[in-house]
């Protein structure tokens, strides 16, 4: 069996047509290597998305240890306000918590 590229072939018309009537071509990628390579995908992103939630799982278990109250304050431990001030602690820049907090103030929603 031969590989065909019909974008990149300089063969003659007519060898080709003779090619394709006998069923000697095969496609560039078989219908196999696309559905392995699919496997491969979906495995990766299953692991990438376990690892994001262990992060978070983990984060959230820190900030219990660390900030008792942080998620009684914040509801969502990961909006802009909630990691801004948490950068303000760990910077110890305290005097900057109350600021962030009042320009977040009043929008229904933190990023």
């Amino acid at each position: 069996m031969q590989t065909l590229a019909l974008g990149m072939c300089s063969a003659k018309p007519s060898d080709m047509a003779s090619l394709i009537f006998r069923g000697d071509v095969t496609p560039h990628r078989t219908w196999d290597e696309l559905y392995t390579e699919l496997q491969h995908i979906t495995r990766k992103h299953e692991f990438v998305t376990a690892m994001y939630v262990q992060a978070k799982l983990n984060t959230r278990a820190l900030l219990d240890q660390v900030f008792p109250a942080f998620e009684k304050v914040f509801s969502n431990l990961f909006s802009t306000t909630a990691l801004k001030v948490l950068k303000c602690c760990l910077g110890a820049k305290t005097e900057e918590i109350e600021t962030i907090i009042q320009e977040q103030a009043g929008k229904s929603h933190s990023k």
